[in-house]
């Protein structure tokens, strides 16, 4: 095997890694707002009569859901950034060193 084949091998796999790590770092934020937003609206719900009889049951789902997906793609996407620019100082480094 040629060193640039290594070099896409090695790549794909710090891709799939990245991939997964987004899914998980996503998965545990999104479940976070998930339940805080859960207790915030059954709360507001429970004891806040203006709040129980202003919104239908959709919004009330759609006040839970809606931080649960923004927080879900803020957090994979910042972990997906943060692999690409590791894989980009290495690259660095790897030139560097080839040239001195």
């Amino acid at each position: 095997m040629s060193a640039a084949q290594l070099d896409e091998e090695r790549r794909l796999e710090i891709g799939e890694r990245c991939k997964k790590e987004a899914w998980q770092a996503g998965g545990k934020a999104s479940l976070t707002a998930l339940g805080l937003a859960g207790a915030t609206v059954g709360g507001a719900n429970t004891f806040w009569h203006g709040f129980r009889t202003s919104l239908g049951v959709s919004g009330k789902a759609a006040l839970v859901v809606s931080p649960a997906f923004a927080m879900f793609w803020l957090y994979s996407e910042l972990c997906l950034h943060e692999c690409s620019q590791k894989l980009q100082y290495e690259e660095l480094e790897k030139k560097r060193k080839a040239q001195s």
